[in-house]
């Protein structure tokens, strides 16, 4: 379960674009674990034993280690070991925060780090890497904690000396890679991703994105892929199945129902858009709650 949650809401998008979880389960409780994918980058910090699947490789963890995944990236936890409970501290950021013309600090050319070939999911307890972000991850949550003035500011300078030291950790002796996109069309897939968020829910098509954007299809796909780790379909389906999740845990609304509601035109649809993220259907899902 998410003990604690901290959010920072985006400036232009109906959607958070940085949340800190602290999730604590204990061992003798059910733990609903399944392979799951998502738009945001996600930074774990472990203090458990045990061991994940990450894009069908297995990766056995202990405490004091860190999960870096970039947007879209298989992953499971199968098992937690030594009889120990599920805590984890984890940061959630939409590649949003990164290439927003409005996040004036923040930098495109961030994104690239995570497509490298030398980029590692894994970083064990014991690595100088490690400790340098496991402090910064230490100081980001002191912020949330403590809510001084301009701490949300103070959030993302941590954040940025996380994805600076990401970059210089994996990319040590190059220059950093130039933008895929230049800031007028960064503004105009900005554009883009608040239509869909605000019709999310609505028939969507690639060529209304597309037109909304002020773009070509072609490029527009392109683009939007390279900045965000994902495909806008798949974005598109997993910010519904995001909402399917929120209608399935709060509240008694049948599965049909809850189809219509977020965006799917058939029961089929659904359950197929659900177990493709979740791995699990939306009837076995709602059960495991």
């Amino acid at each position: 379960m998410i003990a604690k949650e901290y959010i920072i809401p985006g400036h232009s998008t109906p959607t958070s674009q940085l949340r800190m979880t602290e999730v604590l389960t204990l061992h003798k409780d059910k733990v609903l674990l399944y392979e799951h994918h998502h738009t945001e980058i996600e930074i774990g910090l472990y203090n458990s034993f045990g061991e994940y699947s990450i894009d069908g490789i297995i990766y056995h963890f202990q405490p004091g280690d860190i999960f870096i995944f970039p947007s879209n990236t298989d992953h499971r936890i199968l098992k937690l070991e030594r009889n120990s409970d599920l805590k984890v501290l984890n940061i959630f950021l939409e590649p949003t925060l990164i290439w927003s013309p409005g996040n004036g600090m923040f930098n495109p050319r961030y994104i690239n780090v995570f497509s490298r070939p030398e980029f590692n999911y894994h970083l064990p307890a014991g690595d100088p890497f490690n400790a340098q972000l496991t402090m910064r991850l230490l100081d980001i949550r002191k912020e949330f904690c403590d809510r001084l003035p301009e701490y949300e500011s103070m959030v993302k300078v941590h954040l940025l000396a996380i994805l600076i030291e990401i970059t210089r950790h994996y990319n040590p002796q190059e220059q950093i890679t130039a933008s895929p996109a230049n800031e007028e069309n960064l503004i105009c897939l900005e554009h883009a991703i608040e239509y869909i968020m605000t019709n999310l829910t609505a028939s969507l098509t690639l060529n209304d994105i597309a037109r909304h954007a002020g773009l070509s299809r072609t490029y527009f796909s392109t683009i939007f892929k390279k900045m965000n780790g994902i495909s806008v379909w798949d974005f598109i389906t997993i910010k519904r199945i995001d909402l399917a999740i929120h209608y399935l845990t709060q509240t008694s609304k049948d599965i049909t129902e809850i189809a219509g509601l977020c965006g799917f035109n058939s029961t089929t649809n659904f359950n197929y858009a659900f177990k493709k993220i979740t791995s699990l259907s939306p009837g076995v899902y709602r059960k495991s709650i």
